[in-house]
């Protein structure tokens, strides 16, 4: 889970879990709620990061 991808997989996996009755609903979403505090925090990261570039390359 080192990218939003990543973590998207495992909502899914998840997801696809608790449809099959292996996973109780209420702890696959606590789960999911997590991921998506996981998600969100690679996608300011990533923003951040291109950010810093975009600053970097117009003081040049």
């Amino acid at each position: 889970m080192h990218d939003v991808g990543g973590v998207i997989d495992e909502m899914k996996r998840v997801y696809r879990e608790m449809r099959r009755g292996e996973l109780d609903t209420m702890e696959g979403k606590r789960l999911v709620d997590v991921l998506t505090a996981i998600r969100l925090g690679h996608m300011d990261s990533d923003v951040e990061r291109r950010l810093a570039d975009l600053e970097a390359r117009a003081a040049r």
